[in-house]
Order: C-alpha cells, then structure tokens, then sequence
C-alpha cells in the first residue's frame, strides 16, 4: 500500500498523530512474514546541507516508522545523501530510481550504516 505525501502532510497539519517530517509517501510491502513499512523520500535535486541536516534530526527523532529509503535520480545525489547520513542508527538506504522502474523489488540499494548491499524487497524480510 502506499500513502501519498498529500495524505501525511495532511495528518501532520490536522492531528497529534503525524509524522516527524512530509516523507514523500509511506510504503507497505507485506510479505511472508507481514508487512514492513518505509518511508520513501525521492531525490530529484540537491537541497542545502542546513536543510539536510534538519531532515536528519526529523528521521532521528521518528517514532511512527523505522525504516527510511531515498531514491536518488543519479550518482551524484547518492553520494551526497550517503554523506549526509554517514552515522546515523537508523535503517536508511540509498537506491536509483532507475533501477526500481527496471527492477522493482529486486532493485539494489545501499544501507548507509554499514554499506552493505540489499535490494528493496528485502525490506520485507527485515
């Protein structure tokens, strides 16, 4: 399933029960083992490292979710955002958005706290 930022923003603006930051969309995948949520954030541009930094004291201080995925539009942006969040405690990775249009749930993203590779089904494992 999928909440569109409008609906988050909405929550956020309306109730006591919102999210830290306007994620571009939460996600549920569900698998064997149930569903897995995520919130979904798709780079198209850089912002500024002031404003970065502010999105990364949001995630830290999330409760609602826990895990976090940041689609890039190129390498560039992924290298700045694995930058940014170098460090954090946070489940947060990193993938093109190319590849999930190519590859769907098989589409290879990088886990910033360790650098490990995974792909984004297998969010639903974890």
């Amino acid at each position: 399933s999928w909440t569109w930022e409008i609906e988050i923003r909405s929550q956020n603006e309306l109730t006591g029960f919102g999210f830290q930051k306007d994620y571009d969309a939460i996600v549920t995948l569900r698998g064997e083992r149930g569903p897995a949520d995520f919130a979904l954030e798709y780079e198209r541009r850089p912002k500024t490292l002031a404003q970065y930094r502010a999105i990364r004291k949001a995630i830290e201080r999330e409760e609602r979710v826990d895990r976090f995925v940041y689609l890039v539009s190129n390498y560039h942006l992924h290298t700045l955002v694995r930058r940014v969040f170098r460090g954090t405690k946070r489940a947060l990775c990193i993938g093109s958005s190319g590849d999930v249009l190519k590859q769907q749930l098989r589409a290879p993203l990088e886990d910033v706290r360790n650098g490990r590779q995974t792909a984004l089904g297998a969010e639903i494992e974890q």
